[in-house]
């Protein structure tokens, strides 16, 4: 409980950056964990990164609000789709393929 889920992550990232296989590919993918309840009583939703060859999980959020500015303590809700490019942004992707759902192949939002 009292480790900084941000901290852990980063720890995770640069483990997994020096012991792992070379992936070409990395798959971004969204799961809803069974009875997981969040603090404010949404079931929780985690989206990863995982490397096709290595099945390693280079990193991982909890989808649904990000921080409306850097430091900033305000919330906004977010969806899978625009989740996807923050979750990708720490990781070294060049020349990697990285495959999704077809959720992420939306142009635009319709609601």
């Amino acid at each position: 409980m009292r480790v900084n889920p941000d901290d852990l992550d980063s720890a995770l990232r640069k483990w997994n950056e020096a012991y792992r296989a070379e992936d070409e590919s990395l798959a971004i993918d969204g799961k809803v964990m069974c009875n997981a309840i969040d603090e404010d009583g949404r079931q929780v939703h985690v989206m990863n990164v995982v490397g096709h060859e290595s099945n390693i999980c280079y990193t991982q959020k909890k989808v649904g609000t990000l921080p409306v500015g850097e430091g900033s303590d305000e919330q906004k809700q977010i969806n899978e789709i625009k989740a996807a490019i923050p979750l990708l942004e720490p990781l070294d992707i060049e020349g990697k393929n990285i495959t999704a759902d077809a959720l992420h192949t939306q142009t635009r939002l319709r609601g």
